[in-house]
């Protein structure tokens, strides 16, 4: 299995539940302070670490990242609704768009990351 990214996360029960919930990953081995998950492109591995832990809730948006994860789902209006209804959001302003024939939207996950959702088109 391909690792496709590393997560540092704050809280890591609540993110490994975030992806299980809104992603259907599953957790394929863990550990103390980590857990390594199967998604449709690979291994993302959750790290915990106390320099991601965010105290304000909502978690703004972090826009001194230099990466964001992509995850291909079925249906871009179920997993937004899912995102919103497990501690993310989608901000006001994002709507989706097309690019390259996929539909995308930009959802926040609960600890302020930015997850593009990609939908193929029908």
């Amino acid at each position: 299995m391909n690792t496709v990214a590393v997560l540092y996360v704050g809280d890591l029960v609540r993110m490994r539940r975030f992806y299980e919930v809104c992603f259907g990953w599953q957790v394929v081995d863990e550990g103390n302070r980590y857990c390594g998950m199967r998604s449709r492109a690979g291994l993302v591995t959750l790290v915990e670490t106390a320099d991601a832990r965010v105290e304000i809730s909502p978690s703004p948006r972090r826009l001194a990242t230099a990466i964001k994860l992509v995850v291909e789902v079925d249906s871009i209006d179920d997993a937004a609704k899912a995102v919103a209804e497990s501690g993310g959001r989608i901000d006001s302003a994002d709507r989706p768009w097309m690019f390259r024939g996929t539909a995308h939207l930009d959802v926040i996950d609960p600890e302020g990351n930015v997850v593009q959702l990609v939908q193929s088109a029908p």
